[in-house]
């Protein structure tokens, strides 16, 4: 079987796991085109105050992004050089979906095919507890690099594709299976554009606030339409609606 000879290793970091409220704080890749293999890393400035449990995870701190460039003047040119080409990844479809998000949410289009190491090691090396990425790179003795950052993780997801590659004889795969386990495919994800949060929307969130004594959330004023409505329902159901009268 030949091995994929073009493609894309993406790894993204984010302020958390929800496409429409958080935001790619790191994006790393490995762009492969046969023999020419180029690496690509970059801090990406955001709005959002990161939460201590995220820069736990990755080591990424506000101090570090406050320099940082913004998103839209990194994305676009990683867009359109990497036009074509399929992408790479360990659970690709949530890197996919971020990037998808942020392309329409800027008037971009993204679509991609993709090839998922998470379920080829699921069918490759059944014989493991469990397949998290960490878990395959110390099964192949790959190294990590410091895990949960952008660039190490394409790098090393990269070299798990090999791995793989390599262990097919030994998951008894046959030719016909193999060729189609590692055919990318068409990644899917509904992106709508987001919209910002209305005049009205801030300022009923505000009355809201200044009525019941609690404190303006941190990041409200970055929310856009869907999540301010969300979130106002939590709080509404959390104190309580405030009377006509104070609107």
């Amino acid at each position: 079987m030949e091995k994929l000879r073009e493609y894309v290793s993406l790894d993204l970091e984010m302020t958390g796991l929800n496409t429409t409220s958080d935001q790619i704080i790191e994006i790393g890749a490995v762009i492969v085109k046969g023999d020419e293999v180029e690496q690509l890393q970059s801090l990406l400035r955001t709005d959002h105050p990161l939460s201590d449990k995220i820069t736990e995870i990755t080591g990424i701190t506000n101090e570090m992004l406050k320099d940082a460039p913004l998103a839209e003047d990194v994305l676009p040119d990683f867009i359109r050089r990497t036009e074509g080409l399929p992408l790479l990844g360990h659970r690709i479809s949530m890197d996919y979906a971020f990037m998808k998000q942020w392309a329409v949410n800027h008037k971009m289009s993204y679509e991609r095919l993709g090839l998922d190491t998470l379920k080829l090691s699921r069918r490759i090396r059944p014989d493991l507890v469990d397949h998290k990425l960490l878990t395959m790179l110390e099964a192949y003795g790959i190294d990590p690099g410091q895990h949960h950052r952008a660039l190490d993780d394409a790098i090393a997801t990269a070299d798990l594709l090999d791995c793989l590659y390599q262990d097919l004889p030994k998951a008894g795969i046959t030719d016909e299976e193999a060729e189609r386990l590692f055919r990318p495919q068409i990644l899917q994800h509904r992106a709508k554009k987001q919209t910002p949060a209305t005049p009205a929307q801030i300022r009923y969130l505000k009355r809201f606030c200044a009525y019941h004594g609690i404190e303006l959330p941190q990041d409200a004023m970055l929310w856009n339409r869907s999540q301010m409505s969300r979130e106002t329902d939590r709080m509404v159901e959390k104190y309580g609606k405030i009377p006509k009268t104070e609107l």
